[in-house]
This record gives structure tokens, C-alpha cells and sequence, in this order.
């Protein structure tokens, strides 16, 4: 009794959604069967708004090449400018509102997979626990010194009077 009451509603809902569906496709077709032409202020408008908008895309990629040029030319100087720090010693300088520091600090060199393959050949007696910290061991790493120059901007907060 359940089942066929079901199937019942079940066939009236797929009717309702076959009855939506073509009424639907029936307004696709009859929007596009209509002429939907632009007016000349419209036409206009848009041939103005892609010239500006060309404009826009030309001066952005021009931008983006300036700026590439400028980041190799300032990475060729910041390695004199490290160069130069590190050889004679300076640790600040400070320069046109701004400071120049130069710091070197000792990190651990990345471990490579190849690297860890054979070590754990070396290590092959040990395992577990053992092993992962013979492998990742801190102390037996090799260690490499980084030399970085950065500069800092004070910031100007707001004076209220």
C-alpha cells in the first residue's frame, strides 16, 4: 500500500520537474529568437571601456618587466652590498631613514632522501627509534653559515595634535 502511494508521488514530482524543464528550454528559445541588438551608445560604450581596458593590460605588462628588471638589478647590488659588509665588518648602517643590517647565522643543511637511504644502509643493525635519531641526530649534522642583509623601515605612527 506504502510502495504504490510512493511510486504515485514519485511520477507526479518527475512530471512537475519534465513540465519545469520545458517550459525553461520554451524561454531559452524564445530569448534567443529575439533580437537583442546593443544601441550605438551601447556599442560606444563597450568600444571605449575595451580600449581603456587594453590600455590598462599594455601599462601592466610593461610595469611587470620594469620591475623584473629592477629586483635582478637590486639582487646584483645586494651582494656587493653583503660583500662589502661582511668584508669590512659592519653590522649596521643606517642610511635615508632606513638600516641596513647585515647577520650571518648557522643553520643545519637539508637533509636529501638519498642522503637518508644511506645512512640507514650504514645503520642497518639498528632500528626503530634507534635509527630514526642516529638518522636525524642534530649534533652529527652538517651545519652551513648564512649571510643575510636586510633592511628595516622604521615605522611613522600618526601624531594626533
Amino acid at each position: 500500500m506504502h510502495q504504490k502511494i510512493l511510486k504515485k508521488f514519485l511520477d507526479i514530482n518527475n512530471n512537475y520537474k519534465l513540465i519545469f524543464k520545458m517550459t525553461s528550454n520554451l524561454d531559452i528559445i524564445e530569448d534567443t529568437l529575439e533580437d537583442k541588438l546593443p544601441n550605438e551608445d551601447e556599442i560606444q560604450d563597450f568600444r571605449n571601456k575595451m580600449d581603456e581596458w587594453l590600455k590598462m593590460d599594455d601599462q601592466i605588462k610593461k610595469l611587470s618587466i620594469a620591475i623584473r628588471e629592477r629586483k635582478r638589478l637590486q639582487s646584483v647590488l645586494g651582494g656587493y652590498i653583503k660583500d662589502f659588509m661582511f668584508k669590512f665588518n659592519y653590522q649596521d648602517v643606517s642610511i635615508n631613514n632606513s638600516k641596513i643590517k647585515a647577520r650571518q647565522k648557522e643553520s643545519l643543511v637539508p637533509l636529501k632522501v638519498n642522503d637518508i637511504k644511506n645512512k640507514m644502509l650504514e645503520y642497518k643493525n639498528l632500528s626503530g627509534e634507534d635509527l630514526v635519531n642516529k638518522i636525524f641526530d642534530i649534533e652529527n649534522r652538517e651545519k652551513k653559515v648564512v649571510n643575510t642583509v636586510k633592511r628595516f623601515v622604521p615605522k611613522i605612527k600618526h601624531l594626533e595634535l
